[in-house]
């Protein structure tokens, strides 16, 4: 079997806490489906940075997403604060799986 996942496989973790040791399946396509709309957001942010101009793209838990422009600090008003399950599934779309 190749190290490409088929849509009707599930991949399973570890739970931590009481169900420390429990086995749970979470079905791959929606662990796909929330890593593509991530990466989708993501790509906006970056690309409303680069039209702007902006020289940063500040992202913090409780805050929304902020362009430096010229020195100033600008939260982009029509995106809802972050959360930090957002911030989760953003960090995850800048990272390889091996990451």
């Amino acid at each position: 079997m190749s190290g490409r996942r088929t849509d009707s496989q599930e991949i399973s973790y570890a739970g931590a806490g009481r169900n420390a040791g429990r086995v749970s399946k979470i079905s791959y396509n929606k662990i796909m489906a929330d890593q593509n709309t991530y990466r989708q957001k993501l790509d906006e942010l970056l690309l409303a940075a680069a039209r702007q101009n902006a020289s940063d793209l500040h992202l913090a838990v409780g805050r929304r997403p902020t362009l430096r422009l010229d020195g100033v600090l600008i939260p982009i008003q029509k995106d809802a604060i972050i959360t930090p399950e957002v911030m989760d599934g953003l960090i995850s779309a800048m990272l390889t799986p091996e990451q």
